[in-house]
């Protein structure tokens, strides 16, 4: 079974991103700017598809990948994929600010920024929604030994909860000893 977030399963993750982030730049280089051709003969397009296929860029993207997906699988062995594969979509913000960088692409910062902050509200939202732990992220726990907590009881102090809890229990107890007497009366 997958466990909970650890650093070193954190750290997996981000070398998955960098590596898969600088893949995918290496592919964009190895397949250049220009159009490859669209021919009515599958087979003329094909030898154009290999051709951008077998530079010497796109086979160090293609290996880059091939790494990335053994790291990614060390991931998985240690995470569960409702955690691991949202952060993942961090690799956005590294293949914007890559292709900006090393391809010169034009980026428009502002919808850029807007875009990715978004995209971080998301991952934080869906990290919301998974297993509750009793540390922040719970980081180096082993999620099955984490008690459940609910917003109540993180905001309630504790002498507030008890005070709470005893003052339930003698109700419930006279409740029921009332039930009691009657039913045996």
């Amino acid at each position: 079974m997958a466990k909970g977030l650890t650093l070193s399963s954190f750290g997996l993750i981000w070398l998955t991103i960098i590596v898969l982030s600088f893949g995918q730049i290496l592919i964009k280089m190895g397949v250049g700017s220009e159009k490859i051709p669209i021919s009515k003969n599958p087979i003329r397009m094909m030898a154009n598809i290999l051709g951008r296929v077998f530079r010497p860029k796109t086979i160090a993207g293609f290996f880059l990948y091939v790494v990335g997906t053994f790291i990614w699988l060390m991931v998985l062995s240690r995470v569960s994929l409702s955690i691991a594969f949202p952060l993942f979509s961090m690799s956005y913000f590294l293949v914007v600010i890559l292709s900006a960088t090393i391809l010169h692409e034009r980026v428009v910062w502002r919808f850029a920024i807007t875009g990715l902050v978004l995209i971080s509200i998301g991952v934080t939202f869906i990290g919301f929604s998974g297993p509750p732990n009793s540390k922040a992220v719970g980081i180096g726990r082993d999620p099955s030994s984490l008690q459940r907590h609910t917003i109540r009881e993180v905001c309630v102090p504790q002498k507030l909860r008890l005070a709470r809890h005893s003052e339930r229990d003698s109700r419930v107890s006279s409740y029921h000893g009332a039930e009691y007497d009657e039913k045996h009366d």
